[in-house]
């Protein structure tokens, strides 16, 4: 699962705007919620580089799922999964650069976690 994920990522990066067909026609935005739920880290970390590739490669169909995606990344921003917590962490500025204003409602839901990371020795 964690090689098709990081497929995905490298198609969504390489093609860049023309992946939106390819996602238009899938149901990829189900499967990467539900793999951004799994319980090993590894897939979780991957689900996120997707998201955040998918965010710029095609936000008009991420765009939508903020709302159930937004909440998962917060929950996952533990720096004792760091490749974990930096991807979501990733994923999470791409979100914010695209919704601009419309982050507003979820900045709350992260702000505390991000603050706790950076206060962190080492």
């Amino acid at each position: 699962m964690i090689v098709a994920l990081d497929l995905l990522s490298g198609l969504a990066e390489g093609l860049n705007g023309h992946m939106e067909s390819l996602v238009m026609s899938s149901n990829i935005m189900q499967l990467l919620y539900q793999c951004m739920q799994d319980p090993m880290p590894e897939v979780r970390q991957s689900s996120f580089a997707l998201l955040g590739d998918l965010t710029k490669a095609c936000f008009q169909h991420v765009n939508p799922c903020i709302g159930e995606f937004l909440p998962i990344l917060g929950q996952n921003l533990k720096p004792e999964y760091i490749s974990v917590c930096n991807n979501a962490t990733w994923a999470i500025g791409e979100v914010a650069v695209k919704l601009n204003a419309d982050m507003k409602p979820y900045v709350a839901m992260v702000l505390s976690q991000l603050i706790t990371i950076i206060n962190q020795p080492g």
